[in-house]
């Protein structure tokens, strides 16, 4: 809002309003995640906040790493790992969760509030390096391939935009991928229990 010819450009307000409206339903998930007051819900925010505060500070390391340092053809090897390590935490909440309470739903709500966290922590690091870093972030743009494509002429624009599409992505795939994962780990922890008494 404080750069207004980013408003002006083809599809400008949508880069804006797409995370805010993300946002909005995260808040809402919030809500009814934390309004029951149950010990397997209270157990699976546990888990899920210890696994989202990980994972977030892996993917602040992997934004940072991926803006600031110059990885050139090793950028994907260096980075897969903390992005990836983060879907396995989030799997690995949900596992402990449901090994705790026998329930999978409390395993997918600790995979999903993994997830949240975690985003939230990655998008609020993305944001803040376009107010901080923006002149590098338009460096990096430049000969983008989207840019070219998008026929905008103003890059400083086109870097905030790039910031906002990056955080509905962030926003949209965190949440689809902790239900997964969470999902995952909760089955494959009662299959293990299951297992378990099977053998006693």
């Amino acid at each position: 809002m404080l750069y207004s010819p980013l408003l002006s450009q083809p599809g400008g307000v949508t880069y804006l309003l797409e995370p805010v409206a993300l946002l909005l339903v995260y808040a809402l998930i919030t809500i009814w995640v934390t309004a029951a007051t149950t010990s397997d819900r209270d157990r699976a925010l546990h888990y899920g906040s210890m696994m989202g505060v990980v994972t977030g500070v892996l993917w602040i390391i992997n934004l940072a790493l991926e803006t600031f340092a110059d990885l050139s053809a090793l950028k994907l090897l260096a980075t897969a790992p903390f992005l990836l390590g983060g879907f396995a935490l989030w799997g690995v909440a949900g596992f402990r969760t449901a090994q705790r309470t026998g329930s999978i739903p409390s395993g997918v709500v600790a995979a999903i509030w993994s997830a949240i966290t975690c985003v939230l922590m990655t998008i609020a690091f993305g944001l803040l390096l376009t107010f901080t870093a923006l002149p590098h972030l338009e460096n990096q743009l430049v000969a983008d391939p989207d840019f070219l494509r998008s026929h905008w002429r103003d890059l400083r624009a086109f870097a905030i935009a790039s910031s906002f599409d990056s955080a509905f992505s962030h926003l949209l795939g965190g949440r689809l991928i902790g239900t997964i994962v969470g999902a995952a780990g909760s089955w494959l922890s009662l299959l293990a229990r299951h297992n378990s008494s099977a053998s006693d």
